[in-house]
Protein backbone atom coordinates (compact mmCIF):
# COMPACT_ATOMS: atom_id res chain seq x y z
CA UNK A 1 0.00 0.00 0.00
CA UNK A 2 2.92 2.43 0.79
CA UNK A 3 3.30 2.67 -3.29
CA UNK A 4 -0.29 4.20 -3.64
CA UNK A 5 -0.06 6.31 -0.92
CA UNK A 6 3.26 7.63 -2.67
CA UNK A 7 1.45 7.93 -5.69
CA UNK A 8 -1.24 10.31 -4.38
CA UNK A 9 1.61 12.17 -2.24
CA UNK A 10 3.58 12.59 -5.34
CA UNK A 11 0.30 13.56 -7.92
CA UNK A 12 -0.86 16.21 -5.08
CA UNK A 13 2.42 17.95 -4.74
CA UNK A 14 2.60 18.68 -8.07
CA UNK A 15 -0.54 21.08 -7.22
CA UNK A 16 0.36 24.90 -6.51
CA UNK A 17 0.14 25.53 -3.05
CA UNK A 18 0.75 21.73 -1.97
CA UNK A 19 4.18 19.76 -1.38
CA UNK A 20 4.90 16.25 -0.17
CA UNK A 21 5.92 17.30 3.37
CA UNK A 22 2.47 18.75 3.61
CA UNK A 23 0.04 16.93 2.22
CA UNK A 24 1.85 13.14 3.50
CA UNK A 25 0.92 13.60 7.22
CA UNK A 26 -2.28 14.68 6.49
CA UNK A 27 -3.58 11.78 4.37
CA UNK A 28 -5.55 9.15 6.19
CA UNK A 29 -7.65 6.27 6.26
CA UNK A 30 -11.45 6.91 5.86
CA UNK A 31 -13.99 5.65 8.13
CA UNK A 32 -15.93 3.86 5.68
CA UNK A 33 -13.88 1.82 3.42
CA UNK A 34 -16.71 2.36 0.76
CA UNK A 35 -15.57 5.64 0.12
CA UNK A 36 -11.96 4.48 -0.74
CA UNK A 37 -8.41 3.51 0.48
CA UNK A 38 -7.37 7.15 1.04
CA UNK A 39 -9.24 10.19 2.19
CA UNK A 40 -7.40 14.01 2.92
CA UNK A 41 -9.16 16.01 4.67
CA UNK A 42 -9.20 19.70 3.92
CA UNK A 43 -9.48 21.64 7.27
CA UNK A 44 -5.47 22.34 7.29
CA UNK A 45 -5.86 24.12 4.06
CA UNK A 46 -8.97 26.02 4.65
CA UNK A 47 -7.22 27.42 7.08
CA UNK A 48 -4.22 28.63 5.17
CA UNK A 49 -6.17 29.01 1.79
CA UNK A 50 -9.04 31.39 3.73
CA UNK A 51 -11.52 28.95 1.86
CA UNK A 52 -14.25 26.74 2.44
CA UNK A 53 -12.82 23.06 3.01
CA UNK A 54 -15.81 21.79 1.17
CA UNK A 55 -14.86 24.13 -1.91
CA UNK A 56 -11.25 22.93 -1.76
CA UNK A 57 -11.86 19.50 -2.32
CA UNK A 58 -14.43 19.50 -4.97
CA UNK A 59 -11.68 22.05 -6.51
CA UNK A 60 -8.96 19.23 -6.06
CA UNK A 61 -11.01 16.66 -7.20
CA UNK A 62 -12.06 18.46 -10.74
CA UNK A 63 -7.98 18.88 -11.25
CA UNK A 64 -6.74 15.33 -9.88
CA UNK A 65 -9.42 13.15 -11.98
CA UNK A 66 -8.35 9.44 -12.40
CA UNK A 67 -4.23 9.26 -12.67
CA UNK A 68 -1.88 5.95 -12.40
CA UNK A 69 -3.30 3.32 -10.31
CA UNK A 70 -5.74 5.39 -8.74
CA UNK A 71 -9.14 4.92 -10.48
CA UNK A 72 -11.25 8.08 -8.98
CA UNK A 73 -10.85 11.03 -6.73
CA UNK A 74 -13.88 12.27 -5.39
CA UNK A 75 -15.03 15.28 -3.18
CA UNK A 76 -17.51 14.09 0.13
CA UNK A 77 -17.93 17.25 2.23
CA UNK A 78 -14.48 18.68 3.49
CA UNK A 79 -12.55 15.19 1.99
CA UNK A 80 -10.79 13.89 -1.17
CA UNK A 81 -11.08 10.71 -1.49
CA UNK A 82 -8.93 8.56 -3.31
CA UNK A 83 -10.27 4.90 -4.49
CA UNK A 84 -7.53 2.65 -5.89
CA UNK A 85 -8.19 0.16 -9.13
CA UNK A 86 -9.55 -3.41 -7.77
CA UNK A 87 -7.29 -4.64 -9.75
CA UNK A 88 -3.95 -2.92 -8.75
CA UNK A 89 -4.95 -3.47 -5.32
CA UNK A 90 -5.58 -6.99 -5.06
CA UNK A 91 -2.26 -7.60 -6.75
CA UNK A 92 -0.65 -5.55 -4.49
CA UNK A 93 -2.12 -6.56 -1.47
CA UNK A 94 -1.94 -10.33 -2.41
CA UNK A 95 1.67 -10.34 -3.95
CA UNK A 96 2.83 -8.87 -0.59
CA UNK A 97 0.99 -11.16 1.51
CA UNK A 98 2.44 -14.02 -0.21
CA UNK A 99 5.55 -12.52 -0.09
CA UNK A 100 5.76 -11.76 3.27
CA UNK A 101 3.96 -14.21 4.70
CA UNK A 102 4.40 -13.97 8.69
CA UNK A 103 6.44 -10.94 8.16
CA UNK A 104 3.35 -9.02 6.73
CA UNK A 105 2.46 -5.99 9.13
CA UNK A 106 6.66 -5.57 9.73
CA UNK A 107 8.77 -2.54 9.28
CA UNK A 108 12.23 -1.50 9.76
CA UNK A 109 11.03 1.64 11.39
CA UNK A 110 12.90 1.03 14.59
CA UNK A 111 16.13 -0.51 13.15
CA UNK A 112 19.13 0.91 15.04
CA UNK A 113 16.49 1.64 18.30
CA UNK A 114 16.26 0.04 21.68
CA UNK A 115 12.94 0.20 23.68
CA UNK A 116 13.21 -1.04 27.07
CA UNK A 117 9.62 -1.95 28.57
CA UNK A 118 9.10 -2.92 32.28
CA UNK A 119 5.85 -5.01 32.62
CA UNK A 120 3.88 -7.43 34.71
CA UNK A 121 6.19 -6.56 38.07
CA UNK A 122 4.23 -8.35 40.63
CA UNK A 123 5.12 -8.41 44.20
CA UNK A 124 7.41 -11.48 45.41
CA UNK A 125 5.54 -13.69 48.44
CA UNK A 126 2.09 -13.05 46.73
CA UNK A 127 -0.01 -15.37 44.55
CA UNK A 128 0.04 -14.16 40.47
CA UNK A 129 -3.28 -13.00 40.29
CA UNK A 130 -5.75 -11.26 37.73
CA UNK A 131 -4.74 -7.86 39.25
CA UNK A 132 -1.42 -8.92 36.96
CA UNK A 133 -3.01 -10.03 34.10
CA UNK A 134 -3.43 -6.62 32.11
CA UNK A 135 0.24 -5.73 32.97
CA UNK A 136 1.28 -8.75 31.63
CA UNK A 137 -0.08 -9.27 28.47
CA UNK A 138 -0.19 -5.49 27.49
CA UNK A 139 3.49 -5.51 27.83
CA UNK A 140 3.99 -8.65 26.15
CA UNK A 141 1.78 -7.70 23.20
CA UNK A 142 3.97 -4.03 22.89
CA UNK A 143 6.83 -6.21 23.31
CA UNK A 144 5.30 -8.37 19.53
CA UNK A 145 4.41 -5.07 17.98
CA UNK A 146 7.83 -3.04 18.70
CA UNK A 147 9.83 -6.10 18.05
CA UNK A 148 7.99 -6.43 14.56
CA UNK A 149 8.55 -2.74 13.66
CA UNK A 150 12.02 -3.63 13.86
CA UNK A 151 12.99 -2.37 17.07
CA UNK A 152 15.45 -4.44 19.32
CA UNK A 153 12.96 -4.74 22.72
CA UNK A 154 14.32 -4.91 26.08
CA UNK A 155 11.85 -6.68 28.34
CA UNK A 156 12.07 -6.49 32.08
CA UNK A 157 10.23 -7.92 35.20
CA UNK A 158 10.94 -5.41 37.97
CA UNK A 159 10.08 -7.33 40.86
CA UNK A 160 8.50 -5.50 43.87
CA UNK A 161 11.16 -7.24 46.23
CA UNK A 162 11.65 -4.44 48.72
CA UNK A 163 9.94 -2.69 50.95
CA UNK A 164 8.13 -2.21 54.55
CA UNK A 165 5.83 -5.19 53.34
CA UNK A 166 8.44 -8.15 53.42
CA UNK A 167 9.61 -6.47 57.12
CA UNK A 168 5.23 -7.73 57.47
CA UNK A 169 5.76 -10.84 55.58
CA UNK A 170 8.88 -11.98 57.58
CA UNK A 171 7.00 -10.72 60.75
CA UNK A 172 4.04 -13.16 59.68
CA UNK A 173 6.65 -15.85 59.22
CA UNK A 174 8.06 -15.50 62.60
CA UNK A 175 5.04 -15.34 64.27
CA UNK A 176 3.25 -18.48 62.94
CA UNK A 177 5.22 -19.61 60.06
CA UNK A 178 5.81 -23.51 58.82
CA UNK A 179 7.66 -25.19 57.46
CA UNK A 180 6.29 -28.23 55.87
CA UNK A 181 3.19 -25.66 54.49
CA UNK A 182 5.84 -23.54 53.15
CA UNK A 183 7.25 -26.19 51.28
CA UNK A 184 4.16 -28.12 50.19
CA UNK A 185 2.08 -24.70 48.95
CA UNK A 186 5.01 -21.90 48.91
CA UNK A 187 3.02 -19.16 47.26
CA UNK A 188 -0.86 -19.66 48.18
CA UNK A 189 0.57 -20.15 52.36
CA UNK A 190 2.69 -16.99 51.99
CA UNK A 191 -0.74 -14.94 50.88
CA UNK A 192 -2.75 -16.30 53.49
CA UNK A 193 0.19 -15.29 56.33
CA UNK A 194 0.54 -12.07 54.46
CA UNK A 195 -3.70 -11.45 54.61
CA UNK A 196 -3.59 -13.19 58.47
CA UNK A 197 -0.74 -9.87 59.33
CA UNK A 198 -2.41 -7.41 57.62
CA UNK A 199 -5.93 -8.45 59.52
CA UNK A 200 -3.56 -8.41 63.10
CA UNK A 201 -2.06 -4.95 62.02
CA UNK A 202 -5.34 -3.58 61.84
CA UNK A 203 -6.01 -4.67 65.86
CA UNK A 204 -2.58 -4.12 66.71
CA UNK A 205 -0.70 -0.50 65.75
CA UNK A 206 2.37 -1.85 66.88
CA UNK A 207 2.72 -4.53 64.23
CA UNK A 208 3.17 -2.45 62.02
CA UNK A 209 5.93 -0.39 63.80
CA UNK A 210 7.87 -3.78 64.26
CA UNK A 211 7.32 -4.25 60.60
CA UNK A 212 9.23 -1.05 60.18
CA UNK A 213 11.81 -2.26 61.98
CA UNK A 214 12.20 -5.75 60.67
CA UNK A 215 12.85 -3.88 57.29
CA UNK A 216 15.12 -1.20 58.90
CA UNK A 217 17.00 -4.71 59.58
CA UNK A 218 17.02 -5.97 56.37
CA UNK A 219 18.22 -2.45 54.55
CA UNK A 220 21.09 -2.91 57.09
CA UNK A 221 22.01 -6.29 55.89
CA UNK A 222 20.34 -8.32 58.98
CA UNK A 223 20.92 -12.04 58.20
CA UNK A 224 17.59 -13.40 59.72
CA UNK A 225 15.24 -11.53 57.80
CA UNK A 226 17.41 -11.23 54.71
CA UNK A 227 17.62 -15.10 54.48
CA UNK A 228 13.68 -15.37 54.72
CA UNK A 229 12.88 -12.97 52.21
CA UNK A 230 15.70 -14.40 49.95
CA UNK A 231 13.94 -17.85 50.53
CA UNK A 232 10.30 -16.60 49.83
CA UNK A 233 11.78 -14.28 46.10
CA UNK A 234 13.51 -17.69 44.92
CA UNK A 235 10.14 -19.54 45.96
CA UNK A 236 7.76 -16.73 44.07
CA UNK A 237 9.96 -16.47 40.99
CA UNK A 238 10.09 -20.14 40.88
CA UNK A 239 5.95 -20.04 40.55
CA UNK A 240 5.78 -17.07 38.60
CA UNK A 241 7.66 -18.85 35.86
CA UNK A 242 5.43 -21.41 35.64
CA UNK A 243 2.49 -19.16 35.18
CA UNK A 244 4.54 -16.67 32.48
CA UNK A 245 5.40 -20.09 31.07
CA UNK A 246 1.18 -21.43 30.07
CA UNK A 247 0.65 -18.04 29.03
CA UNK A 248 3.36 -17.56 26.35
CA UNK A 249 5.23 -14.75 28.26
CA UNK A 250 8.81 -14.43 28.33
CA UNK A 251 11.28 -11.67 30.03
CA UNK A 252 14.94 -10.84 28.85
CA UNK A 253 15.79 -9.86 32.54
CA UNK A 254 14.16 -10.54 36.21
CA UNK A 255 15.22 -7.59 37.78
CA UNK A 256 13.79 -5.96 41.21
CA UNK A 257 13.79 -3.17 43.86
CA UNK A 258 16.38 -4.65 45.71
CA UNK A 259 18.85 -4.79 43.28
CA UNK A 260 19.43 -1.05 43.55
CA UNK A 261 18.93 -0.85 47.34
CA UNK A 262 22.70 -0.30 47.85
CA UNK A 263 22.35 2.08 44.86
CA UNK A 264 20.52 4.24 45.86
CA UNK A 265 23.13 6.59 47.70
CA UNK A 266 24.48 7.58 45.06
CA UNK A 267 21.06 9.43 43.36
CA UNK A 268 20.40 10.96 47.07
CA UNK A 269 23.85 12.50 46.71
CA UNK A 270 23.62 13.63 43.41
CA UNK A 271 19.93 15.31 44.59
CA UNK A 272 21.83 16.61 47.11
CA UNK A 273 24.33 18.42 45.31
CA UNK A 274 22.32 19.73 42.94
CA UNK A 275 20.27 21.58 45.65
CA UNK A 276 17.39 19.39 44.64
CA UNK A 277 17.64 17.34 47.63
CA UNK A 278 15.56 18.89 51.31
CA UNK A 279 14.77 17.71 54.41
CA UNK A 280 10.81 17.98 56.01
CA UNK A 281 10.40 16.33 59.11
CA UNK A 282 13.43 14.21 59.01
CA UNK A 283 12.34 12.55 55.28
CA UNK A 284 14.36 13.18 52.46
CA UNK A 285 12.26 15.20 49.68
CA UNK A 286 12.09 16.86 46.35
CA UNK A 287 9.84 19.49 46.61
CA UNK A 288 7.64 19.44 43.14
CA UNK A 289 4.82 21.55 44.35
CA UNK A 290 5.78 24.51 41.49
CA UNK A 291 4.99 21.68 38.74
CA UNK A 292 1.93 20.92 40.72
CA UNK A 293 3.15 17.42 41.63
CA UNK A 294 3.28 17.27 45.15
CA UNK A 295 6.31 16.64 47.34
CA UNK A 296 8.36 13.67 46.15
CA UNK A 297 9.18 11.43 49.03
CA UNK A 298 12.57 9.55 48.55
CA UNK A 299 13.87 8.50 52.38
CA UNK A 300 11.44 8.00 55.30
CA UNK A 301 13.04 9.95 58.53
CA UNK A 302 14.36 6.38 59.39
CA UNK A 303 16.63 6.39 56.83
CA UNK A 304 14.95 3.42 54.65
CA UNK A 305 13.96 4.14 50.52
CA UNK A 306 11.22 4.24 48.60
CA UNK A 307 9.67 2.77 45.63
CA UNK A 308 10.76 6.39 44.01
CA UNK A 309 14.24 6.58 44.63
CA UNK A 310 14.87 3.03 43.73
CA UNK A 311 13.23 3.38 40.29
CA UNK A 312 15.66 6.32 40.26
CA UNK A 313 18.36 4.37 40.46
CA UNK A 314 17.05 1.83 38.18
CA UNK A 315 16.25 3.96 35.46
CA UNK A 316 20.04 5.96 35.61
CA UNK A 317 21.39 1.98 34.93
CA UNK A 318 19.16 1.42 32.04
CA UNK A 319 19.86 4.43 30.11
CA UNK A 320 23.51 2.99 30.93
CA UNK A 321 22.97 -0.53 29.70
CA UNK A 322 20.41 0.34 26.84
CA UNK A 323 21.06 3.87 25.77
CA UNK A 324 17.27 3.35 25.16
CA UNK A 325 15.07 4.95 22.51
CA UNK A 326 12.31 4.97 24.64
CA UNK A 327 11.72 3.01 28.23
CA UNK A 328 8.13 1.89 28.83
CA UNK A 329 6.52 1.18 31.97
CA UNK A 330 3.64 -0.61 31.85
CA UNK A 331 2.07 0.16 35.57
CA UNK A 332 -1.64 1.14 36.48
CA UNK A 333 -3.26 4.48 36.03
CA UNK A 334 -2.68 4.23 40.44
CA UNK A 335 0.90 4.87 40.12
CA UNK A 336 0.45 7.83 38.16
CA UNK A 337 1.77 10.52 39.71
CA UNK A 338 4.36 8.04 40.74
CA UNK A 339 5.70 8.44 36.97
CA UNK A 340 5.11 12.09 36.98
CA UNK A 341 7.34 12.54 39.75
CA UNK A 342 9.58 10.17 38.45
CA UNK A 343 9.82 12.08 35.06
CA UNK A 344 10.31 15.22 36.31
CA UNK A 345 12.92 14.22 38.66
CA UNK A 346 14.68 13.54 35.97
CA UNK A 347 14.44 16.15 34.22
CA UNK A 348 15.48 18.19 37.16
CA UNK A 349 18.64 15.77 37.28
CA UNK A 350 19.73 17.29 34.47
CA UNK A 351 19.06 13.80 32.05
CA UNK A 352 18.68 14.27 28.37
CA UNK A 353 16.42 11.50 27.66
CA UNK A 354 13.75 11.98 30.37
CA UNK A 355 11.36 13.14 27.70
CA UNK A 356 11.89 9.23 26.27
CA UNK A 357 10.39 7.89 29.44
CA UNK A 358 6.94 6.37 29.12
CA UNK A 359 3.90 5.48 31.37
CA UNK A 360 1.84 3.19 29.72
CA UNK A 361 -1.21 2.84 32.57
CA UNK A 362 -3.92 1.09 32.62
CA UNK A 363 -7.40 0.55 34.57
CA UNK A 364 -7.78 -1.78 37.06
CA UNK A 365 -9.75 -4.92 37.37
CA UNK A 366 -12.42 -4.22 39.80
CA UNK A 367 -13.41 -6.41 42.74
CA UNK A 368 -9.82 -8.01 44.06
CA UNK A 369 -8.12 -7.19 46.76
CA UNK A 370 -5.07 -8.87 47.93
CA UNK A 371 -4.95 -7.53 51.32
CA UNK A 372 -8.89 -8.57 52.09
CA UNK A 373 -8.37 -11.92 50.64
CA UNK A 374 -10.25 -11.99 47.56
CA UNK A 375 -8.36 -12.24 44.80
CA UNK A 376 -8.85 -14.30 42.06
CA UNK A 377 -5.96 -15.94 40.45
CA UNK A 378 -5.13 -16.49 37.34
CA UNK A 379 -4.81 -19.75 37.67
CA UNK A 380 -7.53 -20.56 38.94
CA UNK A 381 -9.37 -18.49 35.94
CA UNK A 382 -6.95 -20.15 33.59
CA UNK A 383 -8.07 -23.67 34.29
CA UNK A 384 -11.63 -22.81 34.45
CA UNK A 385 -10.81 -21.36 30.37
CA UNK A 386 -9.24 -25.07 29.66
CA UNK A 387 -12.46 -26.60 31.38
CA UNK A 388 -14.88 -24.93 29.56
CA UNK A 389 -12.76 -25.02 26.20
CA UNK A 390 -12.66 -28.86 26.11
CA UNK A 391 -16.17 -28.46 27.30
CA UNK A 392 -17.56 -26.87 24.05
CA UNK A 393 -15.00 -28.90 22.24
CA UNK A 394 -16.80 -32.55 23.36
CA UNK A 395 -19.95 -31.12 22.29
CA UNK A 396 -18.97 -31.53 18.80
CA UNK A 397 -17.43 -35.05 18.62
CA UNK A 398 -16.82 -35.40 14.70
CA UNK A 399 -14.43 -32.14 14.90
CA UNK A 400 -12.88 -33.23 18.01
CA UNK A 401 -11.93 -36.73 16.98
CA UNK A 402 -9.55 -34.27 14.31
CA UNK A 403 -7.85 -32.80 17.65
CA UNK A 404 -4.27 -34.34 18.38
CA UNK A 405 -4.08 -32.93 21.39
CA UNK A 406 -7.24 -31.96 23.15
CA UNK A 407 -5.77 -31.15 26.37
CA UNK A 408 -3.08 -28.71 25.08
CA UNK A 409 -5.46 -27.17 22.87
CA UNK A 410 -8.26 -26.82 25.31
CA UNK A 411 -6.01 -24.95 26.98
CA UNK A 412 -5.01 -22.53 24.18
CA UNK A 413 -8.76 -21.84 23.71
CA UNK A 414 -8.87 -21.14 27.49
CA UNK A 415 -6.00 -18.56 27.04
CA UNK A 416 -7.14 -17.23 23.91
CA UNK A 417 -10.44 -16.16 25.77
CA UNK A 418 -8.77 -14.53 28.56
CA UNK A 419 -6.23 -12.43 26.84
CA UNK A 420 -8.17 -11.13 24.09
CA UNK A 421 -11.36 -10.55 26.13
CA UNK A 422 -8.67 -8.30 28.28
CA UNK A 423 -6.54 -6.49 25.19
CA UNK A 424 -9.61 -5.87 23.51
CA UNK A 425 -10.82 -3.30 25.89
CA UNK A 426 -8.96 0.04 26.18
CA UNK A 427 -6.32 -0.05 28.46
CA UNK A 428 -7.04 3.15 30.49
CA UNK A 429 -10.58 1.68 31.32
CA UNK A 430 -11.63 -0.28 34.51
CA UNK A 431 -13.74 -3.12 34.16
CA UNK A 432 -15.59 -5.65 36.32
CA UNK A 433 -14.39 -9.17 36.66
CA UNK A 434 -16.76 -11.68 35.60
CA UNK A 435 -16.59 -15.00 34.91
CA UNK A 436 -19.38 -15.17 32.00
CA UNK A 437 -17.34 -12.10 30.55
CA UNK A 438 -14.44 -13.54 30.47
CA UNK A 439 -14.56 -17.18 29.70
CA UNK A 440 -17.06 -16.14 26.89
CA UNK A 441 -16.77 -18.39 23.96
CA UNK A 442 -19.45 -16.73 21.44
CA UNK A 443 -19.40 -13.28 19.86
CA UNK A 444 -16.69 -10.71 19.78
CA UNK A 445 -14.08 -13.00 21.28
CA UNK A 446 -10.52 -14.81 21.08
CA UNK A 447 -12.47 -17.99 20.09
CA UNK A 448 -13.79 -16.24 17.02
CA UNK A 449 -11.06 -15.86 16.00
CA UNK A 450 -9.62 -19.02 16.36
CA UNK A 451 -12.17 -20.73 14.58
CA UNK A 452 -12.09 -18.04 11.82
CA UNK A 453 -8.41 -19.68 11.39
CA UNK A 454 -9.28 -23.19 12.08
CA UNK A 455 -11.77 -22.99 9.28
CA UNK A 456 -9.83 -21.53 6.37
CA UNK A 457 -7.26 -24.29 7.98
CA UNK A 458 -10.09 -26.68 7.45
CA UNK A 459 -11.05 -25.27 4.00
CA UNK A 460 -7.31 -25.82 2.84
CA UNK A 461 -7.23 -29.23 3.97
CA UNK A 462 -10.15 -30.76 2.43
CA UNK A 463 -10.13 -28.81 -0.86
CA UNK A 464 -7.87 -30.86 -2.53
CA UNK A 465 -6.69 -27.70 -4.42
CA UNK A 466 -2.64 -26.68 -4.01
CA UNK A 467 -1.50 -23.02 -2.78
CA UNK A 468 -0.73 -21.63 -5.97
CA UNK A 469 2.52 -19.66 -7.01
CA UNK A 470 0.05 -17.25 -9.19
CA UNK A 471 -3.48 -16.23 -9.54
CA UNK A 472 -5.57 -14.63 -12.19
CA UNK A 473 -6.46 -11.26 -9.86
CA UNK A 474 -8.99 -10.97 -12.15
CA UNK A 475 -10.88 -14.08 -11.19
CA UNK A 476 -11.23 -12.72 -7.74
CA UNK A 477 -13.18 -8.82 -8.49
CA UNK A 478 -16.65 -10.70 -9.58
CA UNK A 479 -17.92 -10.31 -5.85
CA UNK A 480 -17.98 -7.13 -3.90
CA UNK A 481 -17.04 -9.50 -0.53
CA UNK A 482 -14.08 -10.30 -1.88
CA UNK A 483 -12.77 -6.44 -2.43
CA UNK A 484 -13.98 -5.59 0.76
CA UNK A 485 -11.64 -8.39 2.54
CA UNK A 486 -8.75 -7.40 0.11
CA UNK A 487 -9.06 -3.40 1.32
CA UNK A 488 -9.37 -4.77 4.91
CA UNK A 489 -6.43 -6.68 3.91
CA UNK A 490 -4.43 -3.89 3.04
CA UNK A 491 -4.51 -1.82 6.09
CA UNK A 492 -3.08 -4.25 8.71
CA UNK A 493 0.68 -2.86 8.67
CA UNK A 494 -1.23 0.92 9.50
CA UNK A 495 -3.09 -0.67 12.59
CA UNK A 496 0.02 -2.10 13.49
CA UNK A 497 2.11 1.42 13.63
CA UNK A 498 -1.00 2.83 15.45
CA UNK A 499 -1.07 0.34 17.84
CA UNK A 500 2.86 0.81 18.51
CA UNK A 501 2.21 4.52 18.41
CA UNK A 502 -0.52 4.87 21.06
CA UNK A 503 0.59 1.71 22.81
CA UNK A 504 -2.91 0.40 22.20
CA UNK A 505 -3.15 -3.06 21.53
CA UNK A 506 -7.04 -3.28 21.38
CA UNK A 507 -6.89 -1.31 17.59
CA UNK A 508 -5.32 -4.64 16.51
CA UNK A 509 -8.26 -6.77 18.37
CA UNK A 510 -10.52 -4.82 16.66
CA UNK A 511 -9.07 -5.26 13.46
CA UNK A 512 -9.04 -8.85 13.33
CA UNK A 513 -12.52 -8.95 14.68
CA UNK A 514 -13.44 -6.74 11.23
CA UNK A 515 -11.44 -9.62 9.51
CA UNK A 516 -13.03 -12.71 10.82
CA UNK A 517 -16.58 -11.07 10.51
CA UNK A 518 -15.96 -9.86 6.39
CA UNK A 519 -14.58 -13.50 6.07
CA UNK A 520 -17.83 -14.62 7.89
CA UNK A 521 -19.81 -13.13 5.18
CA UNK A 522 -17.58 -13.98 2.55
CA UNK A 523 -17.84 -17.84 2.47
CA UNK A 524 -20.21 -18.20 -0.04
CA UNK A 525 -18.38 -16.25 -2.64
CA UNK A 526 -15.32 -17.73 -1.56
CA UNK A 527 -16.22 -21.51 -2.09
CA UNK A 528 -13.42 -23.38 -3.49
CA UNK A 529 -13.93 -26.98 -3.81
CA UNK A 530 -15.57 -28.58 -6.70
CA UNK A 531 -14.55 -24.78 -8.61
CA UNK A 532 -12.67 -24.31 -11.80
CA UNK A 533 -8.97 -24.55 -11.12
CA UNK A 534 -8.25 -21.08 -11.64
CA UNK A 535 -11.01 -19.48 -9.86
CA UNK A 536 -10.25 -22.16 -7.19
CA UNK A 537 -6.78 -21.45 -6.78
CA UNK A 538 -7.73 -17.78 -6.77
CA UNK A 539 -9.93 -17.84 -4.19
CA UNK A 540 -7.64 -20.50 -1.82
CA UNK A 541 -4.65 -17.31 -2.26
CA UNK A 542 -7.48 -15.52 -0.50
CA UNK A 543 -8.36 -17.64 1.83
CA UNK A 544 -4.65 -18.34 2.76
CA UNK A 545 -4.11 -14.44 2.80
CA UNK A 546 -7.10 -13.85 5.44
CA UNK A 547 -5.65 -16.59 7.64
CA UNK A 548 -2.25 -15.64 7.47
CA UNK A 549 -3.07 -12.01 8.60
CA UNK A 550 -5.53 -13.69 11.16
CA UNK A 551 -2.57 -15.66 12.21
CA UNK A 552 -0.29 -12.83 12.23
CA UNK A 553 -2.13 -10.13 13.79
CA UNK A 554 -3.08 -12.79 16.99
CA UNK A 555 0.21 -13.17 17.10
CA UNK A 556 1.20 -9.75 18.19
CA UNK A 557 -1.21 -10.15 21.03
CA UNK A 558 0.29 -13.41 22.65
CA UNK A 559 -2.45 -15.87 20.87
CA UNK A 560 -1.47 -19.04 19.09
CA UNK A 561 -2.91 -19.35 16.44
CA UNK A 562 -5.12 -23.03 16.42
CA UNK A 563 -5.22 -25.05 12.55
CA UNK A 564 -7.73 -27.71 14.17
CA UNK A 565 -10.25 -27.01 17.23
Amino acid sequence: MIQFREEIVHRLAQIPGLSEKLVRPLLEKPADPSYGEYALPCFRLAREWRRRPNEIAEDLARQLGSFGSIASVESVGPYLNFKIDPLALTRSVLGEIGEKGPDYGSDKLGEGKTIVIDYSSPNIAKPFHMGHLRSTILGSSLKQIFSTLGYRVASINFLGDWGTQFGLLALAYQKWGDNQELEARPIRYLYELYVKINQAAQEEPAIQEAARENFRQMEEGAREPLDLWNRFRTLSIQEYERVYSRLGVHFDVYSGESFYREKVQGVLEELKAKGLLQLSQGASIVDLLPWGLNVALLAKSDGTTLYLTRDLAATHERYAEYRFHRLIYVVGSDQRLHFTQLFKTLELMGRPWADRCVHVDFGRILGMSTRKGQAVFLDDVLDEGKRRALEKMQANPEKFAEVADPDLTADICGMSAIVFSDLSRRRVKDYEFDWEQVLAFEGDTGLYLQNAHARVAGIMRKSGVALPSSIDYGLLLGEGETLDLVRHLSAFPEVVHRAAEEYEPAFICTYLIGLARLLHQAYKALWVQGRPPPLAEARLKLLWSVKQVLANGMRLLGMTPLERM
